[in-house]
């Protein structure tokens, strides 16, 4: 591991633990939101991400827009990501994992070893995924190097 890695790992779990008990506010810190704010922190661009306010809000604006898929590609190509298609992701890569008990994709954020920082309703979870596979309870669907 390069100091580089470590140095970016510190920055992930600071930010992981920012979230830490609170409660997602849609729009501002959900699982898209959370993570286009990581990418922000770490490449320092910015990016246009339509507004809501309520998970309502937010189902309807991925919906109109063909899926969380489309607009996580748009983001990664107005970002100007490069999609990953390696067995081994970088630490701080981005994507989307779809999660069986949530219902369909969420936005994540890579640490090392496929582990992912998910933000959920209540703070941020980790927990290690299965890289295009079907097996299990999350399985990754796109990634983006940042």
């Amino acid at each position: 591991m390069t100091h580089n890695d470590r140095e970016r790992g510190e920055r992930l779990r600071t930010f992981c633990a920012s979230v830490a008990g609170k409660p997602i506010e849609w729009g501002q810190d959900d699982c898209s939101t959370w993570v286009l704010q990581w990418v922000v922190n770490e490449t320092g661009s910015e990016v246009d991400w339509p507004a809501y306010s309520s998970r309502e809000e937010a189902e309807a604006m991925i919906a109109s827009a063909g899926g969380l898929e489309a607009i996580w590609t748009r983001m990664a190509r107005d970002l100007r990501l490069v999609e990953c298609h390696e067995e081994a992701i970088p630490a701080g890569s981005v994507g989307l994992l779809n999660v069986e008990t949530w219902g369909g994709p969420v936005g994540v954020i890579f640490a090392h070893g496929n582990v992912v920082c998910w933000r959920h309703e209540r703070g941020a979870r980790v927990f290690g995924v299965r890289r295009w596979s079907n097996a299990g309870r999350a399985t990754i669907v796109k990634v983006w190097t940042v």
